[in-house]
Parts: C-alpha cells; structure tokens; sequence
C-alpha cells in the first residue's frame, strides 16, 4: 500500500499539518521458540535515546521463531491533534498504527486499530523467516477512509498521518550473525577431484577457514549472490541451495574452531577481537539455541564418540534456518511454475 510506504519513510513535511512526536508509545515483546523457550522484554518511547528504545534480542541464549508485540498507543491531546489536522474530525475517524519495518530483508507491515478513548491496544507478530538485522516499529495516527469533502491543507486520503512518534528498535542479529562472524566466502572454478562439489571449507592456515563456492556452472552465481527479497522463483531457488549448504558449513567451521581452540585453549582475545574458535562457537550457540560460545565447546570435547550432540547440534542448525520450509517452497514453485501445475 502507497500510504505504508509514505508514512514509514518519517517525513518531516507533508501537504498538512502534522502533529509530530505526540504519539506515546509502549511494547511488551514475547519471543518464544517452538522447544518451549521464552521470553518477554519492555520498553517504550518515552526516551530520546535510541539505545533506550531499544530492545535487543541478538543475546538471546536460544533461537526463537517467532515475536509478538503487545503494543498500547496513547495521544495527549488527541482532541487538538484532530482540530489542526483533520476537519470537523473526530476521533471515530482515526485509527492507531504500527508500522514493522525491516530494511534488510525490505519487509513491512502494519498493525491497525480503530481509535477509542485515551488509548489503545493490540498486537503484530514477526515471523523469523521475514526479518534480519533489525526491525524498526514505527507508531502513528492514520485517517480510517478518505474524507467526503477534502480541504486544502487538511489530511484527507484514506491512511493518511495525522501524528507520529519517536519508533522502538528491535535489534535481532548481532553485526556479525554469519558463520564464523566473518568467514571469507569466494567463488573459484574447482579442478582435480573436486570439479563437481558445490562448496568446500578449506583452512589454509589451520586457524583462518574460508568458504569456496564452485563456479564452474555459471548459472549458479547469479542465483546464490541475487540479493532480491520476497517469493519468486529465483529466491525461493537460492534459499534453496543455501539451506543445503549451510548446516554443513556450519559443522565443518565446527570442526576446524574445535581443533583450533584444542591447540590455543588459553587464547581469549588478541587487540580486542575473540579468536575465531570462540566466534564460531558463540554464532552455533545462537544459531542453533544450544547454549554460550563455552557450552558448545565443552558439548563438542565431551562428545567421544557416545553422544549424539553433533547429530543434534546439525538438526537444530536445519531447524533454525527452517530447512524443511525452505524445501517445500522450492517443490511449489516448481509445481507452480509447471504447465499442468505439478500434476
């Protein structure tokens, strides 16, 4: 919709007057997993500080599949807001709004409610496989429909701002969220015996694993590297592949952090920065909800042989990148894009 569009970008100027930053804002979001883990976190928008509109979900010790946001909207003064903004307007005419807002994966929505009384509640849910890196939720009053008799200077298009608010930050993925926090990954035509792999992870040095992607076939670059978000037939394709590869990349970063930090227990930080052992160790934690950079490591030294925890520790890396679903859309969109339909 235009007016989703209009609205999220924060305008400072608009063919209207616009009452700005008078919409209080509050959240109560619950992240919950489908293991049975939860948990809830506040905040709100009383603040000018962005750090303390914040809530940041990349700590979580478990991966989580989906968020709901409880969010309540008040407006001191709503009645002088409708008296600038809207004419002969009334607060039957408005509607309070969240706008979810995710610049990395370019997905957007919003939550909608009719106004009545001093405020309002509903709620939005996030799904994990829509959003990356942050989510910004955006808070405003909206016209509910086009007013019959519109007047210059006056809003009057169905979804049209009439009063926004400072936004609450939903960080959810570290800077560094990939395998290994900063693994190279390159492309190379691979010879000898591996001219028909797909990937390889080689650690030349012992302590620094890069990823190698095959590019013999020309097809496949376009498709791996294509950055488009939203279903169509080239995304749900790369999804694909990737979701193939990654759990198996993971393990392998594992096993190379594994033999790395065996060789170099001591070694904690070296100018600040942690050494790849344990950023790999931290990124699987949160990845796959099975615990800190150290419960991975210890799971991994315990294991001998006897226990399932690389098994499980691989099935719950499919889990959180959503592995079945990422299948199941490919063979819809083959189906989809067949002649007689799949059939």
């Amino acid at each position: 919709m235009k007016w989703l569009h209009e609205a999220a970008e924060s305008s400072t100027s608009w063919p209207y007057e616009c009452a700005q930053n008078v919409v209080t804002f509050s959240a109560a979001v619950e992240v919950g997993s489908e293991s049975g883990d939860s948990r809830t976190m506040e905040c709100s928008n009383a603040s000018t500080s962005v750090v303390e509109r914040t809530i940041d979900l990349s700590t979580l010790p478990f991966a989580w599949d989906t968020i709901v946001v409880r969010w309540r909207v008040s407006v001191e003064g709503m009645e002088e807001v409708l008296k600038r903004c809207v004419p002969r307007g009334s607060a039957a005419d408005v509607m309070a709004v969240i706008l979810c807002l995710c610049e990395p994966t370019r997905w957007r929505s919003a939550s909608g409610i009719a106004w009545a009384s001093d405020a309002v509640e509903s709620k939005v849910e996030i799904e994990r496989t829509n959003v990356h890196g942050e989510v910004e939720l955006a808070p405003a009053i909206a016209l509910k429909q086009r007013r019959s008799s519109p007047q210059s200077g006056y809003a009057y298009s169905a979804g049209a701002v009439v009063a926004t608010g400072s936004p609450l930050l939903l960080r959810l993925d570290a800077a560094d969220v990939g395998p290994g926090g900063g693994v190279d990954i390159k492309w190379e035509e691979f010879v000898g015996n591996y001219t028909e792999a797909l990937y390889r992870v080689v650690s030349d040095d012992g302590s620094s694993p890069k990823i190698y992607i095959n590019n013999k076939y020309g097809v496949l670059k376009p498709i791996v590297d294509n950055a488009d978000r939203g279903r169509t037939a080239r995304t749900v394709l790369r999804d694909a592949i990737f979701g193939l590869m990654a759990p198996d990349i993971w393990m392998q970063l594992v096993e190379f952090a594994l033999q790395s930090a065996t060789a170099d227990e001591d070694q904690v930080e070296t100018n600040g920065e942690k050494p790849m052992w344990n950023r790999v160790f931290e990124s699987v934690g949160k990845q796959s909800g099975l615990g800190t950079a150290e419960q991975i490591r210890q799971m991994l030294l315990e294991d001998g042989g006897e226990s399932d925890s690389r098994p499980r520790m691989r099935a719950a890396l499919q889990h959180s990148i959503a592995l079945a679903r990422r299948q199941a859309n490919l063979v819809e969109a083959i189906g989809e894009s067949s002649p007689n339909g799949g059939e």
